[in-house]
């Protein structure tokens, strides 16, 4: 019988995985029952995937501080929907706990490890600031290792394929590139919020043309920031339908 530390490994690498590869190694298990053969472990193995997958589904706490301060400049920018819709420039929040695995263990695991110790030091002892700057030194450090391997992958199937495996959400492509760049374009996205109001409910002509200048002047370094600007507006709108007028 699989002592205790045991069983807690096993928990600790399931709840690793990706939902996608959990769904997989559940339905590969069951197969293999329905054939009749019984490997050792499989039944406890099966029992622990379906008990993780229990605890998500029902709630259990998906995603820690030191992952909500990471992912805190992509809040204008998630959406809740499935994570398989298309949502150019936006991200699925249920993909957030996924990617945070992705960050963790394959991108920087060791600086993660050392972010997650020394974040919960600041919080305990009650210095957010701190906890903050460390969080900003570390989505800096995430964003140029992202960058790094997208432009590996461009010319390297194999080392794409492996990189979207890892990743493991059903848009990770399209995931990866918006994280990167929300991340690299972080401040200047900060700044452009700041120089907007909570709600925009008049959208004058002269209005307009202040919010256009801003998109543009925080996509000037960066094109690829254009969309991230537009939709860093959009969110502000009283009225989404708004977004037409500056198409026209």
């Amino acid at each position: 019988m699989a002592g205790v530390e045991t069983i807690e490994r096993l928990q600790e690498y399931l709840r690793e995985l990706p939902p996608r590869a959990r769904a997989m190694l559940i339905a590969e298990f069951e197969r293999s029952l329905l054939r009749g053969d019984e490997a050792a472990g499989t039944d406890l193995v099966l029992q622990e995937l379906r008990r993780v997958v229990r605890e998500q589904r029902d709630g259990a706490p998906r995603i820690d501080h030191c992952a909500r301060l990471f992912f805190k400049p992509l809040e204008p920018f998630l959406v809740d929907d499935r994570l398989d819709h298309n949502h150019p420039g936006r991200i699925a929040r249920g993909a957030l706990e996924t990617l945070w695995t992705w960050v963790r263990r394959d991108l920087l695991p060791q600086e993660a490890r050392m972010l997650a110790e020394e974040v919960s030091e600041a919080i305990l002892a009650g210095d957010e600031p701190k906890a903050g700057h460390l969080t900003r030194a570390f989505q800096d450090r995430a964003a140029a290792a992202i960058a790094t391997g997208l432009a590996t992958s461009v010319d390297d199937s194999k080392v794409r394929r492996r990189m979207l495996g890892q990743i493991g959400t059903p848009r990770a492509a399209e995931d990866v590139q918006t994280l990167k760049c929300v991340l690299s374009g972080r401040d200047v996205l900060e700044r452009l919020s700041r120089h907007l109001p909570l709600r925009i409910v008049n959208l004058s002509d002269d209005a307009l043309d202040e919010y256009m200048t801003l998109i543009d002047k925080t996509s000037a370094g960066e094109s690829e920031l254009f969309v991230y600007g537009l939709l860093t507006v959009m969110s502000r709108l009283s009225s989404t339908w708004k977004l037409i007028r500056f198409g026209v």
